[in-house]
């Protein structure tokens, strides 16, 4: 059997999942001050890194690093919700399609070409506003454009499973349709499903940071986009306040290259585990 050998870079990547994931769970620990809220009176505005501020503060003194931290949990959340939401409704809509073939899949895919006929942030956006630009209204919105392609490759790869022999077997015994797709089809269908979900996760942190940067974002949570916005509105740029421009940027970038790189060798990894099994 041949094995794929894990390089220093994917190392390095899961090393800064693992960082962003302590980060958002123990928010409360790591931040030495409140995010938000009434502004620390000994800190001066737009304060250059120090001991007492580790990343300097914002416009009203507030401390960029307890933000960063906590606009972290915040960021992971809507990712990982999105993530899930869109992968789940791809996963359903393309075993539909694949499995009963006609009409259903004539529904599901004409549906899925409508939706990529859509301008996708311009939706996103509309459909945030709609929903009252709260945090559910984000991860909605975004699973309602993200969920196209999960849809098109789980239909094209169940397409190809149902044609199996063990599949034909189950069904000339009497086998119903729902066991077949639970038992047969759908557990060869979760390495690819888990390499969507961690794409899926990467394009949802951009598509919230850039809608949050664009002032669309969550009104009452703060996540690393929220910042951006915060920080160009306030004229953070103009004053030169690169510590508070950089961390949530340098942060957004760090993660989704990161999951980009861990979904790569995961499906490279899955792929060459399949063809050692053929």
């Amino acid at each position: 059997m041949k094995k794929y050998r894990v390089s220093t870079k994917v190392v390095f990547s899961l090393t800064v999942l693992i960082v962003f994931i302590v980060l958002a769970i123990f928010a409360e620990v790591i931040a030495p001050y409140r995010p938000t809220g009434t502004a620390d009176r000994s800190s001066g505005i737009f304060e250059k890194p120090s001991a007492s501020h580790f990343l300097g503060t914002t416009y009203i003194g507030r401390d960029v690093f307890s933000q960063v931290v906590f606009g972290t949990r915040v960021s992971l959340l809507i990712g990982l919700a999105t993530a899930f939401l869109s992968t789940l409704i791809g996963t359903v809509m393309g075993l539909l399609a694949g499995f009963f073939g006609g009409r259903v899949e004539t529904l599901v895919m004409r549906t899925v070409d409508f939706f990529y006929a859509i301008p996708s942030r311009a939706f996103i956006i509309i459909l945030v506003i709609a929903l009252g630009n709260s945090v559910l209204a984000l991860i909605l919105a975004m699973s309602a454009m993200f969920w196209r392609s999960p849809t098109r490759v789980v239909r094209a790869e169940t397409m190809i499973l149902k044609k199996n022999d063990y599949v034909e077997a189950a069904r000339a015994i009497g086998v119903g349709h729902f066991n077949i797709v639970v038992r047969h089809i759908f557990p060869n269908l979760v390495p690819m499903v888990l390499v969507y979900f961690a794409i899926t996760l990467g394009y949802a942190m951009i598509a919230e940071a850039t809608i949050s940067f664009l002032g669309f974002g969550a009104v009452n949570s703060l996540s690393w986009g929220k910042m951006l916005n915060l920080a160009f509105q306030t004229g953070g740029l103009s004053r030169g306040a690169w510590w508070w421009i950089v961390p949530p940027g340098l942060c957004i970038a760090l993660f989704v290259n990161s999951i980009f790189n861990l979904s790569t060798w995961l499906g490279g990894m899955l792929k060459v585990q399949r063809m050692s099994t053929i």
